[in-house]
C-alpha cells in the first residue's frame, strides 16, 4: 500500500508451518525478509514407539521420528504401512498434507 503521507508498506498473514498459527504483520516495501524452503518429501509410516512416529524414506531407507504434535489430525488416520507426504524444515519434520 501507498499511503498519501509517508513509505510505501506491506501488510502480510504469516502462517507457522509447525504450530499452524497465523499472525498479521506489517511491513515498509524496502525491507527484505529470509525465505523459508520448506521441503516435501514422500515417507512410509512405520510404527509409533513411545508417542512418537517412525518414517522411513523409501529412497535411501533412512528413518526419521515426529512427534504427534508435528502431524496434528493426520495421525489419527496413519496405519502401519501408509504412505505419507511430509513437510520438512532444517531437516526436521514440521507436518503432513
Amino acid at each position: 500500500m501507498k499511503p498519501g503521507k509517508g513509505g510505501a508498506f506491506v501488510r502480510t498473514k504469516l502462517k507457522n508451518m509447525a504450530s499452524g498459527a497465523v499472525i498479521d504483520r506489517t511491513y515498509r516495501g524496502d525491507e527484505k525478509l529470509d525465505q523459508a524452503i520448506i521441503d516435501k518429501k514422500e515417507m512410509q509410516f512405520l510404527y509409533t514407539d513411545a508417542g512418537a512416529y517412525v518414517f522411513m524414506d523409501n529412497s535411501d531407507y533412512e528413518q526419521m521420528t515426529s512427534p504427534r504434535e508435528a502431524l496434528g489430525t493426520a495421525a489419527n488416520f496413519l496405519k502401519e504401512g501408509d504412505s505419507a507426504l511430509l513437510q520438512f524444515y532444517d531437516g526436521e519434520i514440521i507436518g503432513s498434507t
